[in-house]
This record gives structure tokens, sequence and C-alpha cells, in this order.
């Protein structure tokens, strides 16, 4: 084992965790640092046991570095259960400070309406174009945008805006979402497959390709497998 996998364990259990609590008891700097990494680990394959160690951070954090990381996090696990309402409300709270505060998780404001876009409520769409009109400021002042950045912004619009029922604007936006996920090197000399869009997101291409096409999702899959 390496000198930092410890706090990196991708696989938990009670022998592990009990590991990895003893370890954390005794590490003498960074302690919140190590537990916060843990966390964002577990967070969408253990999001029980995720959650259980932010309420461990939240009791025991020497000061508050890592709150907004933490709670970025936490929303991810609570999505991950499928108690989207807790996750927005959430994602609300952190959305209340300036995202050019230090440790802020810039990538809430994208993962915060992709998810309201794919499971959320109707009534929290206008929280949702609000994450992304901030979204776009910030990736403005990047410079640098990865395809999986533009792929989840277009995304996130054509499916709110499909089903609000906004025909064109949802066939315009999902355009651009599917020529984000079809590009296949960056043009990064040594990072050309740096921020590409992965086999995770094919549902959502399949759902893009809905709107685009007018066909249902099943019957795209389908054309797919007999080619």
């Amino acid at each position: 084992m390496s000198r930092d996998d410890w706090y990196r364990n991708e696989v938990w259990n009670p022998e592990i965790e009990r590991g990895f609590l003893d370890k954390l008891s005794r590490a003498r700097t960074q302690r919140d640092q190590y537990l916060k990494i843990q966390i964002n680990f577990l967070a969408k394959p253990y999001p029980r046991d995720a959650l259980r160690l932010c309420e461990l951070y939240r009791d025991t954090r020497k000061d508050r570095s890592w709150d907004f990381d933490v709670d970025d996090a936490s929303a991810k696990a609570h999505e991950e259960l499928g108690d989207v309402d807790s996750a927005v409300s959430i994602y609300r709270k952190l959305f209340l400070h300036d995202e050019n505060q230090p440790f802020f998780p810039t990538s809430a404001l994208l993962n915060a309406p992709f998810m309201i876009a794919k499971k959320g409520r109707k009534s929290d769409f206008p929280f949702a174009f609000e994450a992304l009109a901030r979204a776009k400021a910030n990736l403005s002042k990047q410079g640098l945008k990865f395809p999986f950045q533009e792929f989840i912004f277009h995304a996130s619009h054509a499916l709110i805006r499909h089903r609000s029922k906004e025909k064109q604007e949802a066939v315009d936006h999902a355009r651009r979402a599917l020529d984000a996920a079809g590009v296949a090197d960056t043009g990064l000399r040594y990072h050309r497959k740096v921020g590409l869009v992965g086999a995770e997101h094919q549902p959502t291409v399949m759902a893009l390709k809905s709107i685009t096409s007018g066909y249902p999702p099943w019957l795209l899959g389908l054309m797919a497998k007999v080619g």
C-alpha cells in the first residue's frame, strides 16, 4: 500500500473503515483534508458510508476549509440514494456562496443542473438555469473548456427545455451536446483523452438523440444493436 492509499479507498467495508479511522486519529496534519478526500471517493459507490463520514467531518473538523467540498460530496451521495430533493437543498445552500471563494467546488455548477435536468422537479428548473448561467461565466473565465463540460452544459439545457416543451431550444442544445460527445481528441499535446465524454453518459446521449430525431430511446437502442 502506498503512503496515501489509506485515505483513497475505492472499496469500503468494516475492516477498511476501522483501519482508515485508526490512521485518521493519528494524523498530525491535514486530518480534515484526508477525511474530505475519502468522502469524495465514497460518495457514489458507497453513499451511506460517505454520509456518515460527512457527519464525522462536521462534528470533528478543525476549521471550515473543506466545508464546500464536503457539501458537494454530500449532495452527490444523496443523489445516488435517490434523494434528489435533499441534494438540491444542499446545492442551494452551497450556491449562496461565491464560486471565487477558496476551495469552492466549481464542478457543482454543472453537476447540480445536470441532476435536476434528469431527475429533479420542474419547480427547480429556475434554480438549474441560475446554476448554468454561473457555470457559463466560470467556464469563460477559465479559457479552456473540456468536451465533457460542454456536453453537460448543453445536455442540461436540452433535457430541461425538452421537459418544458420548448422543442426547438431543446433540439439546438441537444445537437451541441452530441457534438461535444463525439469529440475523440482534445487536441492537447500530452492530454489528448482528458476531459472527453465517457461511456457513463451513454443513457444521456441516447436521450439527446431521441430529442433530435423524435424516436424513443428504446427504439434508438434497438437500431444501434442491429446496426
